[in-house]
């Protein structure tokens, strides 16, 4: 099941989206979402008439769970000692999905990608439909969790932007910071980044103009001095020492980007993540179409920033023969093809010897003996490369750790 709060109360299965009910019943439903914990029979009637609850409520209250029980199945809403528990994987939510991302895409700015970061965030982003639960949000008390995650939203739409700045596209921002400054004008983090686009769009009276407006809208609403970020902007504006944009940094990996949401596999997907962060060399294995490759780029993408050097993927599929492998590898980790058009092993060895990179080699099965001597002597020559394969069957050489995929349903 997937439960979408970013926007209209949602739950699908599949392709099939569930009845809710009305009005209460499906805020009945946004409540136990919001809250992430057991709640009390009390705690829901005083939330669900917001303090002023009718002699019937507590029967009506067991009808609409009841009801939505008999939707989402008996498994999904128990009562515990503590009171009534909605049981839902993180990855099956919107919103825990939107923080795993905006938190993966804040890390990948830190660590000084980019590129990496505004993926992640604008993936993260694209997760909103609108305000929280906004068709049923009338009929709820206020709450802490809504405030929590617009602020986040905001948070990763600032990010973005800082990513987008550091790529260089700065003209392409001034339209939607404008924008953004009339919705909310008392983020200095956004009038900076205004007045940076503007800066660096060749359009510095513009953007002394935008500091203006602010400390007018500051001093005239709140009587205050805008802060020391637009301050030390403004100097720097004016002394001509805002710095320059670099240029784009090298790309930290070359996974493909995914058109839809991870669904299901989150014990597997955690799993995966441990055992590639404690081990060299993991064979993701299991039948075809399990799922194997898909798992493997999400792993990838929660530990972006984890490798210095990166993250290569290395797709084996439409590969034929050992010298195709090597070229494949050589091209995934930058080597010139015009110069070395099939690199040896010794070739791609030099080329790694002093890289700390995660190498992802997906679909290797119908090469395992030139894919097993390559990693082995990939690992045993360049210390601080990891490998993660993705196959119908393991490799067999030493070090091997093997996570095997069992198809839906199935325990492992």
């Amino acid at each position: 099941m997937e439960f979408r709060l970013l926007g209209p109360l949602e739950v699908t299965e599949g392709t099939r989206r569930l009845a809710l009910g009305g009005p209460k019943q499906r805020a009945l439903l946004a409540l136990l979402l919001l809250h992430r914990e057991a709640a009390s029979r009390d705690w829901l009637v005083e939330a669900l008439w917001q303090g002023r609850p009718p002699k019937a409520a507590d029967g009506t209250l067991r009808a609409y769970l009841s009801r939505l029980r008999r939707e989402l199945g008996p498994e999904r809403l128990r009562l515990e000692a503590a009171g009534y528990l909605l049981v839902v994987d993180a990855d099956e939510v919107d919103g825990r999905r939107f923080e795993q991302l905006a938190l993966a895409g804040r890390r990948a700015l830190a660590e000084g990608d980019p590129r990496a970061a505004a993926d992640l965030l604008a993936k993260a982003l694209e997760l909103w439909r609108g305000d929280v639960v906004v068709d049923v949000a009338a009929e709820l008390p206020p709450l802490s969790e809504p405030a929590r995650l617009e602020e986040l939203r905001l948070a990763a739409l600032e990010d973005r932007i800082d990513a987008d700045l550091a790529l260089g596209r700065h003209r392409e921002l001034v339209g939607e910071l404008e924008s953004l400054v009339v919705a909310w004008p008392f983020r200095e983090r956004l009038r900076s980044q205004l007045m940076l686009s503007l800066y660096r769009s060749e359009r510095q009276a513009d953007a002394l103009a935008a500091y203006g407006q602010a400390r007018t809208h500051f001093r005239e609403e709140l009587g205050l001095e805008p802060g020391p970020r637009l301050r030390d902007l403004q100097g720097a504006i004016l002394r001509h020492e805002v710095p320059t944009v670099s240029g784009p940094t090298k790309r930290s990996h070359n996974l493909p980007t995914q058109l839809s949401s991870f669904i299901g596999r989150q014990p597997e997907l955690v799993e995966l993540e441990g055992l590639v962060r404690q081990n060299r060399l993991v064979a993701l294995t299991g039948v075809g179409g399990v799922g194997k490759t898909r798992l493997a780029f999400e792993t990838a993408m929660r530990l972006l920033g984890t490798f210095r050097d990166g993250i290569r993927l290395v797709e084996l599929a439409p590969v034929g023969d050992a010298s195709g492998l090597s070229r494949a590898v050589g091209d995934a980790i930058g080597l010139d093809a015009s110069t070395v058009s099939s690199p040896d092993l010794d070739v791609l060895c030099a080329r790694l010897e002093h890289s700390e990179t995660l190498l992802i080699l997906d679909n290797c099965e119908h090469l395992a003996a030139p894919t097993a001597e390559l990693v082995e002597k990939v690992l045993g020559r360049c210390d601080r490369v990891s490998v993660l394969v993705t196959s119908r069957q393991r490799l067999g050489i030493p070090g091997e750790v093997v996570c095997n995929v069992q198809p839906f349903g199935k325990s492992a």
